[in-house]
C-alpha cells in the first residue's frame, strides 16, 4: 500500500512538473531564426578575392577597388533578429560556444535584434534570448571556416587573427592568441601621411569603441615593430600602450622586413611567445603589412601553413588602408623567403631559420603546441 501511495505521489509530481513546463512553453513568445548554412564573415569583395582573384602565381590583386587606399578590411556584421508575440521593453542576448551557455557573453538590448562581429571562424555558436521570465528556445549557428579571420577594431586598419588557418596533417591554428594589424597610435604628429614631422604628443588612433573591443578580446600584450624614431612617442616619453592595462613591448625592425636583417627582434618576439603570461598578443608595425607580415609568415610557416595560404594572407592586407598595394611577385623567396634554409618542408625551413637566430627546437615545439588546436 505504501508503495502505491509513493507511486501515485510520484506521478502527480511528474504531472505537475510537465504542466509547469507546458505552461512555461506556452508563454515562450520569443521565436528565433534558423540557419541552414554556415555564415560567412567576409564581405562579398573579400570573398571574391579568396575565391577567384588570388591566382597560383602569387600575383597582385586583380580588383581595381582593392588598392590599399580604402578601408575594406572589416568583416561583415552578423545581425540576428527575432520575433516576439508580446512587446517587451528590453532583452538579454546570451551567446556561447558551449551548448549549456556557460560563460556566455550577455548583451542587453531594447530592440529585437543584435549585431555581432569578430566571431571565430569554423565555430558553432549557441544563443538564447530572455526578457523577464520569458526565455526562448536554444538557437545555434555556425561561422564558415574560410580564413582569414579578419576583425573590426574601430580606429585600426588591417586587423586579423593569425589563427583559424588549416595546416598540415589536418591541424588548425588556434584563434584568439595573436592578433595582427595596424598601429594603435599615430606614427607621427599628424599620422602616417606626415611622416617626417616629430610628434608633440601621443595621438591614439584606436577609438573609444575600439578600446572596448580590444579589451573584450582580452589582449594583454602589445608588440610594436616600429623603429623608435618613428613610433609616435615624443622624445623623452617612454612608449606605452594607449589601451589602459595592456603591456607594451617595443621590438624595432628595419622597414625592409628582411628575415636576415631583423633576426634579433624576431628572436625576442619568439621568446615572448614562450611566456604563457603574455597571451593574448596584438602585434603591429605601422600599417601591419610588411614587418608584421614577415613575422606572421614565419610563425605560420612554423605551424604548418602552406605557401599559398601564407601569400593569400599577406595579400589580404591590400584590403586595409595601407597607402599603396602589395604584390607577392617581388617578395617570393626573397622578401619573406626561407629558400636558403635547410629542410624538405616549409616548416622544416622555418625551424632551421629559428635555430639560426638562437631559438631551440624545443621552443619551436612549445610554440607549435600552443597554437595547434
Amino acid at each position: 500500500m505504501k508503495g502505491r501511495i509513493l507511486l501515485v505521489l510520484s506521478l502527480l509530481l511528474v504531472s505537475c512538473s510537465q504542466e509547469g513546463l507546458s505552461s512555461q512553453s506556452s508563454r515562450n513568445t520569443i521565436h528565433l531564426p534558423s540557419f541552414g548554412e554556415p555564415i560567412q564573415i567576409h564581405s562579398q569583395l573579400q570573398q571574391d578575392y579568396l575565391d577567384f582573384y588570388f591566382d597560383s602565381t602569387y600575383d597582385a590583386l586583380a580588383h581595381p577597388e582593392v588598392d590599399g587606399s580604402h578601408e575594406l578590411s572589416h568583416p561583415d556584421v552578423l545581425t540576428l533578429s527575432w520575433n516576439d508575440d508580446e512587446q517587451h521593453d528590453s532583452y538579454s542576448f546570451l551567446l556561447s560556444q558551449d551548448r549549456l551557455l556557460s560563460n556566455a557573453r550577455i548583451i542587453e538590448t531594447q530592440t529585437k535584434s543584435i549585431s555581432l562581429t569578430n566571431l571565430e571562424i569554423g565555430k558553432k555558436y549557441y544563443y538564447q534570448v530572455k526578457s523577464g521570465d520569458i526565455t526562448s528556445d536554444l538557437g545555434e549557428f555556425t561561422i564558415a571556416a574560410d580564413g582569414p579571420r579578419n576583425l573590426f577594431i574601430d580606429g585600426i586598419t588591417n586587423v586579423r587573427d593569425i589563427g583559424g588557418w588549416k595546416l598540415a596533417d589536418g591541424k588548425i591554428s588556434r584563434q584568439g592568441l595573436l592578433l595582427r594589424g595596424g598601429r594603435l597610435n599615430a606614427s607621427y604628429k599628424a599620422g602616417y601621411e606626415s611622416k617626417h614631422i616629430e610628434p608633440e604628443e601621443v595621438i591614439p588612433e584606436i577609438t573609444a569603441e575600439g578600446i572596448k573591443e580590444f579589451k573584450k578580446l582580452g589582449i594583454k600584450t602589445e608588440v610594436d615593430f616600429r623603429t623608435n624614431d618613428r613610433n609616435g612617442y615624443p622624445e623623452g616619453v617612454s612608449p606605452y600602450c594607449v589601451v589602459d592595462g595592456v603591456d607594451y613591448v617595443s621590438l624595432p625592425m628595419n622597414g625592409n622586413a628582411s628575415i636576415s636583417d631583423n633576426g634579433e627582434s624576431v628572436k625576442a618576439f619568439m621568446d615572448l611567445l614562450c611566456d604563457e603570461s603574455k597571451y593574448p598578443f596584438y602585434i603591429h608595425c605601422n600599417i601591419g603589412t610588411d614587418r608584421t607580415g614577415m613575422v606572421c609568415y614565419l610563425l605560420n610557416a612554423l605551424l604548418g601553413a602552406d605557401e599559398k595560404t601564407l601569400y593569400q594572407d599577406y595579400l589580404f592586407s591590400n584590403f586595409g588602408k595601407i597607402e599603396g598595394t602589395r604584390s607577392a611577385s617581388n617578395k617570393y623567396n626573397t622578401y619573406f623567403g626561407l629558400v636558403d634554409y635547410s629542410g624538405k618542408t616549409l616548416m622544416d625551413k622555418a625551424i632551421s631559420y629559428f635555430e639560426s637566430i638562437g631559438i631551440s627546437k624545443a621552443d619551436c615545439q612549445k610554440i607549435q603546441n600552443k597554437f595547434w588546436e
